[in-house]
Order: structure tokens, then sequence, then C-alpha cells
């Protein structure tokens, strides 16, 4: 028999049934005892020596869906059946069978599936769900991405939706939890060890006294693998030149006059001006001596001093000599507000924004943008839009590759009291993405709560990883654009990015800590809560609203959430008391108390 490494150096797209297991057993992965035969008499031998019942199977790498072409037969209980099951399967008139499979007959009522496939954004991701025939009708699946650690393992299994079924039932003794974590964790390693492997299907997985069993597998191979994330256009780690004290403004016209929506490179260098921003700003027109007053300059190269960020609005046509006058003058950090690239969905766009990336690569270029508004930094005195009045500093940093949502949380937050580090609007993500930001961030000694605006990532995995990291130390908190149809067609039109699937960031989430909400407004509020909630020991609350139906509506909103609301003890009643009156108001949990709630004092001395 061929060893383990040459049968992943085969030239065939899927391992037969029986080389399938050989592998998983190499993971220490139990499996049916089976034999292969080519003969009648030898399929009676080894149905004696693997014991009845048995059932026999055509074997074959092409043979995939045995089931639906009537290539298995069950529960073999003499001789004479195995001949004449293998007669039937030898003699099949929609394929030719040369090898048999002769295997244990395995019954149990619970059956799961194990399986790892290679996600184009995510990489290798490993599933667990409800097996067997209800694996694609009911879809009760969960994924995380490898590498597993046990209690990811043990957490895809409390999340199943089917995770009763995991517990002792009808007289069933529970499944072995930890043999099943075992699978999942081997599963995970052993794609990671070889990349040929492209997909692994055990289904089902069936359960003998609680052990779990690989009944069927399929290994697919793979020799060229798909990229896990688009190729990522090289750079250097975003943070150098960062804030910047210096800037260039690049298509600033004397009028400000502008063809195309957005801000004009005019508005832009008057907004950095009359906010006070403490470094210089060079105004960059060609055609121009001086604009306001102050000196312009033809062209990045003409400045006297090497800059820490160029801003660039000029036409999407116009930019890539633009950006490589900014290569060649050694500017650090290049942000294109310019729109007209990959987001329009055009040839024309896309192809343009293939050629600036290819400058980008050119000189390791941190480019921010295209199609972006760029950078809110109160501590710099950099402001994103005019419409602020005033700069609300704080410690919560929010990244977002929509502009628009990045000045609506703007101008919104401060109604929660939430004050802003930094704002980053990042657009197509040409060279940094999320995860460039994330990992300055989680440095970052003024930001506390990292929130993101997510619409599609390049390096799915390298944001994974860095959220991963981020999240034991700095909340992260992500409104995640295009997980559904619709949302997705307007995440590609808009930043031209793939939206990713729901499933795996769901995982996402579970897997590293990561708070998702669907809304801005939900957003602004659980930043609100890691600013200002202390973390609960126990899932334990006490409920103040206002009115009898909305006190009930939040006691039952508690108990679908698994939170706790207990009786209050004697003490805190009578307290209560001294200042609440009890007419037409309730000193239960939940509380019903609104002359509290529109009273601040009453509020401080509650709680």
């Amino acid at each position: 028999m061929p060893s383990i490494p040459v049968l992943l150096n085969a030239d065939t797209g899927t391992l037969s049934e029986y080389d399938s297991k050989r592998v998983l057993s190499e993971y220490a992965i139990p499996t049916t005892a089976e034999q292969i035969v080519d003969t009648e008499s030898d399929a009676v031998t080894s149905a004696a020596a693997i014991g009845y019942p048995v059932v026999l199977k055509a074997s074959g790498a092409a043979l995939t869906h045995k089931t639906e072409m009537d290539l298995i037969a069950l529960d073999l209980r003499s001789a004479p059946e195995v001949r004449a099951a293998y007669r039937r399967l030898t003699s099949s008139q929609e394929v030719e069978v040369d090898e048999v499979l002769v295997q244990q007959m395995v019954t149990g009522e619970r059956e799961l599936v194990v399986g790892m496939t290679r996600d184009p954004q995510f990489g290798l991701c490993v599933m667990l769900g409800l097996g067997g025939i209800f694996t694609e009708v009911l879809k009760d699946i969960v994924f995380r991405m490898a590498p597993l650690t046990r209690r990811d393992a043990m957490n895809m299994m409390d999340e199943l939706r089917c995770s009763r079924l995991l517990e002792g039932v009808r007289g069933k003794p529970p499944i072995d939890r930890d043999a099943l974590a075992d699978i999942l964790v081997a599963v995970g390693q052993m794609a990671m060890e070889h990349d040929v492997i492209s997909e692994v299907d055990i289904n089902p997985l069936k359960f003998v006294d609680g052990k779990p069993i690989a009944v069927d597998a399929l290994v697919a191979l793979n020799p060229t693998p798909r990229r896990h994330d688009r190729p990522p256009v090289p750079h250097e780690p975003f943070g150098e030149g960062f804030p910047p004290r210096s800037i260039g403004v690049v298509g600033v016209s004397r009028e400000g006059g502008t063809s195309v929506p957005g801000y004009s490179g005019l508005q832009i260098f008057r907004l950095l001006r009359d906010v006070g921003f403490e470094g210089p700003v060079y105004p960059i027109n060609p055609k121009a001596e001086e604009i306001d007053g102050v000196k312009a300059y033809p062209d990045v190269a003409s400045i006297p001093e090497q800059l820490d960020l160029v801003i660039v609005t000029v036409p999407a046509p116009h930019v890539p000599g633009v950006l490589d006058s900014c290569r060649v003058a050694g500017a650090r950090n290049v942000h294109i507000c310019s729109s007209g690239f990959a987001e329009t969905g055009t040839p024309e766009g896309r192809a343009l924004q293939d050629r600036i990336a290819e400058i980008a690569a050119r000189g390791r270029m941190r480019v921010i943008g295209p199609n972006c508004m760029g950078f809110h930094v109160p501590s710099a005195k950099m402001k994103m839009f005019d419409e602020m009045a005033e700069f609300d500093q704080g410690p919560v940093a929010f990244i977002s590759q929509s502009g628009g949502h990045a000045q609506t949380y703007l101008l919104q937050a401060p109604e929660f009291g939430i004050g802003f580090s930094k704002i980053i609007s990042y657009g197509n993500a040409l060279t940094l993405g999320a995860e460039d930001f994330l990992e300055y961030l989680a440095t970052d000694a003024e930001t506390r709560v990292i929130c993101a605006y997510i619409e599609g990532v390049g390096n799915a995995r390298g944001f994974f990883e860095q959220v991963h990291t981020i999240c034991p130390e700095k909340p992260v908190i992500i409104l995640k654009g295009g997980l559904t149809e619709a949302g997705a067609r307007a995440a590609a039109s808009h930043t031209g990015s793939m939206a990713g699937e729901r499933a795996l960031w769901e995982a996402l989430f579970k897997q590293t800590g990561a708070v998702s909400v669907q809304s801005l407004d939900e957003m602004a509020e659980a930043t609100y809560c890691f600013l200002h909630l202390e973390p609960l020991h126990r899932l334990q609350a006490a409920v103040i609203g206002v009115g009898g139906g909305a006190t009930v509506s939040n006691g039952d909103i508690c108990a679908r959430e698994g939170i706790v609301v207990p009786a209050l003890c004697p003490a805190t009643v009578r307290r209560l008391s001294e200042f609440i009156p009890v007419v037409n108001q309730g000193i239960a949990n939940p509380l019903d108390i609104p002359g509290v709630v529109f009273n601040p004092n009453a509020i401080a001395r509650t709680f």
C-alpha cells in the first residue's frame, strides 16, 4: 500500500474513502474497521475477519456519492449476502467498479459531520455540524479558523442548535466531548501540515457508546491551492510619520471648484489650516505660485522636506503620476482621496487601481485609499469634516471603509459622550487595510476601545490574527457590511471589496471575542458600555425602565440573553423606598421607576 506522503502527492482530485481514512488514521481519528478486496472470495474472508454485520461499498477516487448511485449494500449478515452484494456492485452499469470496500457496520442514532475547507478569504476553516442527510437540509453548522484550540472545539459543540443531542438522551450516553475535540483539532492540524489537502469531509461521524467513529470520509487534494486572500501589495508597516507633522495637499485649486462629488484639495487645505494643524501644510499646484497667501509648489519633489503625509485630490487618471512622484520624493504616507478606481466596477477603474498598485509596490508605499476621507486625529489637530464644531477627543478609535459611516459616527457619537483618538477612513485599501491599522492601534496609548466598519478584507487571515491578539487587551467592536446578498452587492460597488460569508464572520466573532453590532447606533451603545461599565463577574443585572410593559419586555430580553434578573434583597428595597415613591412605580427587579429615570440626581443615588 502507498505511504501517506505518496497518497497526498497523487494526481487525483479526491482520495478514495479507504485512502482518505488512512490519512485520518495518521492523526489518530478513529475510523471503521475495513479492508479493500477485488474478488468475491476475498470479500467473504474479509467480512468474517471484521465480523458481521458488514457493509460493502464500491471503492474508487471518483466515487464520491455512492448512496445516490446505489453503490452501497448495508447490514450484510452472512456469506451469501456478501457474495450477492459483491456481484451487484461490480456489475454496475453506472460506473466500472474494480475494488470493493468491506467495512464494519456501525449503528448509531446520533450523526455529526466534521469538515475542513480553504476559504478564499479566511484560509483554513474547520466545520462541525449535524451530519448524515440533515447536513445540507438543516445547515446546523459552525466554523472556526485553524489552528483550533481545545477551547475552540468545545465552544463549537455548544453553539450547535442540536447541542442537546450531544448530551445523554433516551438512555444513550453523552458523547465523549474530549474525543470529539481531539478530532476537530486534528483535522485542522492535518490541513495545516499538508497544503495539498483542500477539503476534508467526515460524514457521518457516528457515536458508539458515546465514542466517535468516522463511518465515511473524503479527502480532496489540490496541488495548487487557492490563495487565501488577494496578493498583498508590499508596503512598510503603518506608523512611521503618523500622526503627521508635515502635510502636502496635491490638487489645491485657487478657486476650489470641483467637477466630482467630495472634498476638493482647497477645502482640505483650508480645513487643516483653520483648525490649527501645528505643522506646515504645503499646497501643491503646478499652475499657481501661491494659494491663500501660502507659497504653492509644482510637485511633491519640490517641497524642501520629506513629507509625513501627502493628500491626493486630483482626478483619478492623474493619480498614477502623482503617486510616482511621491515614491521618488520618499513621502512616508500617501492618502488618495480621489475616487474612480476599482469601486466603480468598470474595467477602466480596475485597470487604474492595478496601475497605482504596481507603483505603490515598487516603493513599498503606505497608501491610504483610494476613495476615502483619510484621517481625523484630534491630538494632531487634523479634522476630517468641517461640520464638526470642535474636537471631541477621547479614547475611541474608529476605522472605516466608508467615509459616510466615518462622518456619521463622528457626528453622532458625542451624543453618547464618546470622544475619538483616531478615525481612519481607508476606502479601497490599496496597500493598507484594516489589519494594518489594527496593528497600529493595538499599541496606541491614546486608544482604549477600537471600532470598525468592514465591508471586505484583502488579508482576512491577518485581520483575524490581529483581532484575536487585540481583544484580550482592548475591546474590538465590528459592524460588518455585506453579510446579506443585497449588502454584498452594495459593498462590492462601494469599495471594490468582496464581502465575506456570514458563517465565517460569525466564527470570527466567536473565536476572537470581537463584538458584532448591526448598526452605528448599536456600536455607540456598545462603546459606551465598554467605556463606563466594569466587567461583570456574574451574568446578573438590575434593570431600570419606564412603564409596566417595557419593564416586562426588558426582563424577557435579559432572560433570552442568559442574564439573570434576581430579586432585590430586603435591605436594597428598604433603601430605595426612602426616596422612591411606590405609587405608580415598582421597586422590584426589573424596576419600573420613571421618577428616577427622568431625575439625574435620583439616578445617581439609585446606583
